[in-house]
Parts: structure tokens; C-alpha cells; sequence
């Protein structure tokens, strides 16, 4: 994740980044991540600024979070993991949405409680609550895992009325499309464009969450649907991937798959890279897949040949041409 990535992250979350600093690890203390010089300097750095809150750009282990919030003086520390639910703990609408949110950050919350917080190991009595001398902890993971059992099968339950939304909707003779990209490449405001809709965009990573189909606005009436998805992003959380799958079965149903880059990007080489191997770990066919240059409003940094297809979503530049050829993909779909 390059800093700038990282930066926008954190923003996004609502943090006021005073403070970046770029470390060079060449091993992981295995007790507190980073080696002794570098917590003196972080230590200096922390004493000057009073930070409300340290963010570290890569994952933390329990242990690691623990050690590191004792010996920077009980200052708040959080890893990537975390900014990331918070995102999407703000940004979630739909209940489903919310369902997966929920479990994600109770699947994280465990393995906090693996290594044991000194808060919770204190002996806590309670009639009925517990067996004879069970700690807080045993408690606390007891009624975490019972907590993350009922909304694994909350959201068996809602992906079973999806999927059976989505068959009923398969045998319609509905030609669907799919778009799929890096976060904050403007599929939103495409989907806006392609549908005539008034779905949430805005100049932030993960600014869309929950999945919307709504029906492709053509002259001709002919029954396309386009459906909007969660951006992807470069080393996102197992934990994240495998909650928000049921949000991408809209992917794996598409007839057409559209992948947004965002020609600006200096990183959009490197970026399309990351969408292409995150599909392709979801087991997703990539033949239906045509890819689109989004902003060109803005100075492309990228090579973009004369066959291929660009746009601005935002001023509506080569729209036209793109609807033209969404409309001629589905007349040429045979069921």
C-alpha cells in the first residue's frame, strides 16, 4: 500500500493525519513489531505531537498492539485491519451490508482476546452468567464466539434470499453488467450515468458498500440491469474478502463485466493488477470482461491505445460510444 493509499485511508476514516512516518523493517520484533531504536524514535516523535491515535499502515498482531500501547504510554494504537472496518462499519446501508460488517469485526475482536488483555483477567463474579471461576476472558470469548455463530447464520440466511432473488432474476431474459474496480475509480458515477439513479459518489475510498442493480437507461427499453459493487483494494484483510463475498455474487452472475480504471491514477497499471488477481481468486470468469478508462477529463498518466474504451463519467465524455457497446454485447448474448 503506498503512503498516499494509506493517507486517504485514514481520511476517509475521519483521522486528521499530523504526523506520517515511513519506517524501514528489516525484521519484526517478534514482542513489539518494531525493533527498540525505532519505538525511541516513535517514542520522541509521540511526545512532541500528543497524537490522539498511532496507525500502522500493516497488520498488527494482538501481542503486537498490546506491547506497543504500553511502552508509547497507553497512546491508542490501531493497524490497517481496524481503519478499514471502521470505513466500512460507517459506510454500510443495507442490512446484509451491516450483517457482514458486524461479523467482520467480531472475527477481528477474537483474535485480540487469544492473547489475553490484562483488563479482562481480572475474576469477575456473576449468578448465572458463568461457570465457578471463570475469568472475564473466558467469558468475553464465550459470548464473542456465540455472537459471531448467530450472525454467520443471519447471513447464510440472507445469502440464501439472494440467491434465490438472484435465480428467480437469471430466469428473466435480463442481460446483466457488472461493474468492477479499484476504490474510488468512479464506478458509482458511471452506474449513475448508465442508469439515470442518484447512488452516493464521492472523491473517497470505499464510498460504495452495499451492491445496487437498477435497470440500464437505453432508448430502445431493452431489459439490461447494471450492477454497482465494492471497490477492491491491494492487500484487503482475509477477513473483509471472505465477509463481503456475498456482495460480489452480483460479479459472478454478470453477462458482462465492466472493469473501471481510473486513467489519472499513476498507480493504475499497478491497481488493475490488483482487481484482476482479487477476481480471479473469486473464481470469476474474466472472458466477458472489457475494461474502460475512467476520467480522462483529467490528464491520463497511462498509454491508452485508439481501441480502447475511455470516458468521463463525471463530464459524460464517450458515454454514448459505451452505451453503444453495452447494447450490442446483449444483442449478441444468447441464453
Amino acid at each position: 500500500m503506498s503512503p498516499d493509499e494509506f493517507i486517504q485511508l485514514c481520511e476517509s476514516s475521519g483521522a486528521n493525519c499530523v504526523f506520517i512516518c515511513q519506517l524501514n523493517l528489516r525484521n519484526i520484533n517478534p514482542r513489539t513489531y518494531l525493533s527498540k531504536g525505532l519505538l525511541e524514535y516513535l517514542n520522541q516523535v509521540s511526545s512532541q505531537i500528543r497524537p490522539d491515535i498511532i496507525i500502522f499502515s500493516h497488520e498488527l498482531q494482538a501481542k503486537h498492539q498490546k506491547n506497543l500501547v504500553e511502552t508509547l504510554k497507553q497512546i491508542p494504537i490501531s493497524d490497517i485491519n481496524e481503519v478499514i472496518l471502521d470505513i466500512f462499519a460507517k459506510r454500510a446501508q443495507s442490512h446484509i451490508g451491516k450483517v457482514q460488517v458486524e461479523l467482520a469485526q467480531m472475527q477481528h475482536l477474537a483474535t485480540r482476546l487469544v492473547g489475553g488483555w490484562t483488563h479482562l483477567e481480572r475474576q469477575k463474579g456473576g449468578i448465572g452468567l458463568r461457570g465457578p471461576g471463570e475469568k472475564q476472558l473466558e467469558t468475553d470469548r464465550r459470548l464473542l464466539k456465540k455472537r459471531i455463530t448467530k450472525l454467520e447464520q443471519d447471513l447464510e440466511a440472507l445469502k440464501t434470499h439472494r440467491r434465490s432473488t438472484q435465480k428467480k432474476r437469471r430466469s428473466l431474459p435480463i442481460f446483466q453488467v457488472a461493474l468492477v474496480g479499484y476504490t474510488n475509480a468512479g464506478k458509482s458515477t458511471l452506474f449513475n450515468q448508465l442508469t439515470g439513479q442518484d447512488a452516493f459518489t464521492a472523491d473517497q475510498l470505499f464510498a460504495t458498500l452495499d451492491p445496487m442493480v437498477r435497470k440500464f437507461k437505453n432508448s430502445e427499453n431493452l431489459p439490461i440491469c447494471i450492477s454497482d459493487t465494492v471497490g477492491f483494494m491491494s492487500n484487503l484483510p482475509q477477513v473483509l474478502m471472505n465477509a463481503f463475498h456475498a456482495t460480489l455474487d452480483e460479479v459472478c452472475d454478470a453477462h458482462l463485466i465492466l472493469h473501471v480504471i481510473d486513467a489519472s491514477d499513476p498507480q493504475c497499471k499497478k491497481k488493475e493488477k490488483v482487481v484482476i488477481q482479487t477476481l480471479k481468486s473469486l473464481d470469476i470468469n474474466l472472458d466477458n470482461m472489457l475494461t474502460v478508462y475512467n476520467k480522462i477529463d483529467v490528464e491520463p498518466t497511462t498509454f491508452i491505445s485508439e481501441d480502447t474504451i475511455c470516458i468521463s463519467a463525471k463530464e459524460g465524455t464517450g458515454l454514448s460510444s459505451l452505451k453503444t457497446i453495452i447494447t450490442d454485447c446483449f444483442k449478441q448474448y444468447t441464453p
